[in-house]
Protein backbone atom coordinates (compact mmCIF):
# COMPACT_ATOMS: atom_id res chain seq x y z
CA UNK A 1 0.00 0.00 0.00
CA UNK A 2 2.30 2.35 0.43
CA UNK A 3 4.48 2.13 -2.42
CA UNK A 4 1.21 2.45 -4.52
CA UNK A 5 0.75 6.08 -2.60
CA UNK A 6 4.39 6.41 -2.89
CA UNK A 7 4.29 7.15 0.69
CA UNK A 8 8.24 8.14 2.01
CA UNK A 9 7.85 7.30 5.43
CA UNK A 10 8.68 3.92 7.01
CA UNK A 11 6.92 2.34 9.84
CA UNK A 12 10.07 2.64 11.88
CA UNK A 13 10.16 6.18 11.38
CA UNK A 14 6.88 6.45 13.88
CA UNK A 15 7.41 6.80 17.49
CA UNK A 16 5.10 3.59 19.05
CA UNK A 17 5.85 0.30 19.58
CA UNK A 18 4.62 -3.20 18.47
CA UNK A 19 0.98 -3.29 17.72
CA UNK A 20 0.43 0.39 18.31
CA UNK A 21 3.26 1.32 15.78
CA UNK A 22 1.14 -0.77 13.18
CA UNK A 23 -1.86 0.63 13.30
CA UNK A 24 -0.46 4.19 13.69
CA UNK A 25 1.21 3.35 10.34
CA UNK A 26 -1.82 2.06 8.91
CA UNK A 27 -3.90 4.98 10.29
CA UNK A 28 -1.22 8.43 9.50
CA UNK A 29 0.43 7.29 6.53
CA UNK A 30 -1.81 4.84 4.82
CA UNK A 31 -5.06 6.91 5.62
CA UNK A 32 -6.77 4.25 7.25
CA UNK A 33 -9.56 4.97 9.78
CA UNK A 34 -9.19 2.16 12.24
CA UNK A 35 -11.78 1.43 15.29
CA UNK A 36 -9.37 1.14 18.00
CA UNK A 37 -12.14 2.08 20.51
CA UNK A 38 -13.20 -1.68 21.08
CA UNK A 39 -12.14 -4.26 23.37
CA UNK A 40 -10.39 -6.31 20.57
CA UNK A 41 -7.47 -2.88 20.55
CA UNK A 42 -7.55 -2.94 24.50
CA UNK A 43 -7.16 -6.42 24.46
CA UNK A 44 -4.26 -6.73 21.61
CA UNK A 45 -2.39 -4.05 24.10
CA UNK A 46 -2.62 -6.24 27.43
CA UNK A 47 -1.20 -8.91 25.39
CA UNK A 48 1.67 -7.19 23.95
CA UNK A 49 2.36 -6.20 27.46
CA UNK A 50 1.97 -9.35 28.73
CA UNK A 51 4.48 -10.68 26.17
CA UNK A 52 6.76 -7.70 26.78
CA UNK A 53 6.57 -8.79 30.31
CA UNK A 54 7.76 -12.17 29.77
CA UNK A 55 10.78 -11.23 27.01
CA UNK A 56 12.06 -8.47 29.09
CA UNK A 57 11.27 -9.28 33.21
CA UNK A 58 10.94 -13.17 33.01
CA UNK A 59 7.28 -13.00 33.46
CA UNK A 60 7.99 -11.64 37.01
CA UNK A 61 5.30 -9.14 38.58
CA UNK A 62 7.34 -6.38 40.80
CA UNK A 63 10.59 -4.67 39.47
CA UNK A 64 14.11 -4.98 40.78
CA UNK A 65 13.62 -2.41 43.64
CA UNK A 66 10.37 -4.02 44.46
CA UNK A 67 8.36 -2.22 43.17
CA UNK A 68 4.49 -3.85 42.05
CA UNK A 69 4.14 -3.67 37.97
CA UNK A 70 0.36 -2.51 38.52
CA UNK A 71 -0.25 -2.12 35.05
CA UNK A 72 0.47 -5.71 34.64
CA UNK A 73 -1.17 -6.92 37.71
CA UNK A 74 -4.30 -4.98 36.18
CA UNK A 75 -3.99 -7.26 33.17
CA UNK A 76 -3.83 -10.56 35.55
CA UNK A 77 -6.31 -9.80 37.44
CA UNK A 78 -8.60 -9.24 35.04
CA UNK A 79 -7.98 -12.43 32.66
CA UNK A 80 -9.52 -15.60 32.99
CA UNK A 81 -6.71 -17.23 31.42
CA UNK A 82 -3.80 -15.69 33.10
CA UNK A 83 -2.79 -15.44 37.23
CA UNK A 84 0.05 -15.17 39.88
CA UNK A 85 1.43 -13.13 42.44
CA UNK A 86 5.31 -13.07 42.16
CA UNK A 87 5.29 -14.25 38.31
CA UNK A 88 2.82 -14.78 35.66
CA UNK A 89 1.19 -18.03 35.22
CA UNK A 90 -0.44 -19.09 32.09
CA UNK A 91 -3.88 -21.19 32.13
CA UNK A 92 -5.11 -22.90 29.33
CA UNK A 93 -6.67 -21.36 26.84
CA UNK A 94 -4.50 -18.73 26.69
CA UNK A 95 -2.94 -19.18 23.31
CA UNK A 96 -5.97 -19.87 21.68
CA UNK A 97 -7.41 -16.87 23.27
CA UNK A 98 -4.29 -14.70 21.74
CA UNK A 99 -4.98 -16.40 18.60
CA UNK A 100 -8.59 -15.19 18.08
CA UNK A 101 -7.87 -11.76 19.78
CA UNK A 102 -5.73 -11.30 16.89
CA UNK A 103 -7.97 -12.87 14.10
CA UNK A 104 -10.50 -10.14 15.40
CA UNK A 105 -7.77 -7.43 15.29
CA UNK A 106 -7.57 -8.64 11.52
CA UNK A 107 -10.97 -8.36 10.65
CA UNK A 108 -11.09 -4.84 12.51
CA UNK A 109 -7.74 -3.48 10.00
CA UNK A 110 -8.62 -5.58 7.22
CA UNK A 111 -12.76 -3.79 6.67
CA UNK A 112 -11.07 -0.48 6.13
CA UNK A 113 -8.48 -1.55 3.79
CA UNK A 114 -11.88 -3.38 1.47
CA UNK A 115 -13.72 0.25 1.91
CA UNK A 116 -10.62 1.92 0.52
CA UNK A 117 -8.56 -0.30 -2.19
CA UNK A 118 -10.43 -0.85 -5.53
CA UNK A 119 -8.37 -2.68 -8.15
CA UNK A 120 -8.76 -2.76 -11.72
CA UNK A 121 -12.16 -0.60 -11.10
CA UNK A 122 -13.82 -3.17 -8.16
CA UNK A 123 -12.96 -3.77 -4.85
CA UNK A 124 -11.30 -7.04 -4.43
CA UNK A 125 -10.52 -8.95 -1.28
CA UNK A 126 -7.14 -7.50 -0.21
CA UNK A 127 -5.19 -9.96 1.93
CA UNK A 128 -2.56 -8.26 4.63
CA UNK A 129 -0.91 -11.16 4.92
Amino acid sequence: MAKEKKIKIKVTDLQNKGIRKAIEYLEKVIGLNIDKSGKICSECKDIQDIRNLVVHNGGVLKEKDGRIRQGEINIVTKSKFLSGDATINFEEGYLTHVLDTFDDLYKIINKPIQTSYTYGGFNSEVQLL
